[in-house]
């Protein structure tokens, strides 16, 4: 991608939408003067180029080579919309990047507090240009924080559903 240097920029992959707090993390950005690259389309998007500040590259939709490409060579994750789960933590944590994430809703599921990430108080700006300032990715392994997302892999999944299927047979074999 011209101009992005791999390990100098954070990542922003989202839908420009309102509740995706897009402008929120722009705004952190414009206090920090740190790199930010943001992937995505959606009605916001002419809105936030025009708005801006140089440091921040709205790049739109990239391909998939592209997107692996960020996600493997960002410093970190940035997520802070509101997500009843939210799957970019998983998406940069299979690459071995780390999340800077709002603490609420789904990053709680996903994140794993200086495993895989950290956490912002939710809309708080100065925290989340603080955490930016003084990220340390040499803090993340990236072996860690690719292993940390096995529990959400289908292997994991089907083992908890077969957990579960012989937990209830032997409660309905106790019960007859």
């Amino acid at each position: 991608m011209p101009g992005v240097l791999p390990g100098t920029y954070f990542l922003l992959v989202s839908r420009m939408m309102p509740y995706k707090n897009v402008d929120r993390a722009i705004e952190a950005f414009r206090m920090t003067g740190l790199p930010l690259v943001a992937v995505g389309a959606g009605p916001l998007l002419q809105t936030l180029r025009r708005t801006a500040p140089s440091n921040v590259q709205l790049v739109g939709n990239v391909d998939e080579s592209t997107l692996h490409w960020l996600y493997s060579n960002a410093r970190a994750l940035v997520a802070i919309a509101e997500e009843d789960f939210g799957l970019t933590p998983l998406e940069a944590a299979q690459h071995g990047t780390p999340s800077i994430a709002a603490r609420h809703r789904g990053y709680l599921d996903t994140i794993q507090e200086r495993v895989n990430g950290l956490f912002v108080s939710p809309g708080d700006l100065d925290e989340l240009a603080d955490a930016t300032l003084h990220f340390e990715p040499e803090m993340f392994k990236k072996t860690d924080v690719q292993r940390s997302i096995n529990r959400f892999s289908a292997d994991s999944f089907f083992e908890a559903i077969d957990d579960a299927s012989s937990g209830a047979c032997a409660a309905t074999e106790e019960g007859e």
